[in-house]
């Protein structure tokens, strides 16, 4: 069994087992068939294996993109209202005797706490 990888960045990765050059030989050599018994079902069970794997790495590349997708519109959105929402808070936070700052103070440790736990679980 050999597994390549290539990176977007022009990177490449090869595992094989025993290894690399020895599979790539057997593939351009299939000439030789196995025989059946115990190569044939290790071989069975290699294809499986490797069936659920590139199941998986097909599934994570999708979830990548997917999150990468989110990524870039939080940062559009953070940068477009950044100023926006800076400029309010600070208005707001201005306007706010000192019992009040207390209150909004005490909120935002709560919701930081919030935060964090949601972050863990």
């Amino acid at each position: 069994m050999a597994i390549f990888l290539f990176f977007m960045g022009g990177k490449a990765f090869s595992f094989g087992k025993p290894n690399v050059e020895l599979v790539v030989d057997r593939f351009l050599n299939q000439n030789v068939q196995p025989s059946e018994g115990v190569f044939s079902h290790a071989s069975r069970h290699d294809d499986a294996t490797m069936h659920q794997l590139n199941q998986q790495f097909h599934e994570l590349s999708k979830r990548l993109k997917a999150e990468k997708k989110k990524e870039k519109i939080v940062q559009n959105m953070s940068t477009n209202n950044y100023g926006l929402l800076s400029c309010r808070f600070d208005a707001y936070v201005n306007q706010l005797d000192l019992q009040h700052l207390e209150q909004l103070k005490r909120s935002m440790v709560e919701f930081k706490k919030n935060v964090a736990q949601k972050l863990m679980n």
